[in-house]
């Protein structure tokens, strides 16, 4: 089954670099592509930042949004729980780490 992280979604929405990739491979694969749960969030914010930066209008943003509404509706994803244990240790590493860190769309 394909992983696809919030960035990969997005580009199935919006013409970011490298879009025409990510939906060849989306196309090619006879499986539904799977996604962690928080990156149906992550989507929804990704999209509004393009509104907020001006690289969709209002209109746009709508559209996009219902289509990733409708997909998601008509479970063209598969949505990946995280458990407690997953959120525990990420929380730990970013306590621990000496480097920078960044969560999702940060």
């Amino acid at each position: 089954m394909p992983y696809l992280d919030t960035a990969y979604l997005v580009r199935l929405y919006l013409p970011d670099p490298g879009w025409e990739i990510v939906r060849a491979f989306v196309q090619a694969s006879s499986e539904v592509p799977a996604a962690c749960i928080h990156a149906r969030a992550e989507v929804v914010a990704a999209l509004h930042r393009a509104l907020r930066e001006g690289r969709t209008d209002a209109a746009q943003f709508s559209t996009l949004l219902d289509q990733f509404e409708q997909d998601c509706a008509e479970a063209k994803f598969k949505w990946l729980p995280i458990s407690d244990g997953v959120i525990a240790g990420l929380s730990a590493v970013f306590l621990r780490s000496a480097v920078a860190a960044r969560s999702a769309e940060s």
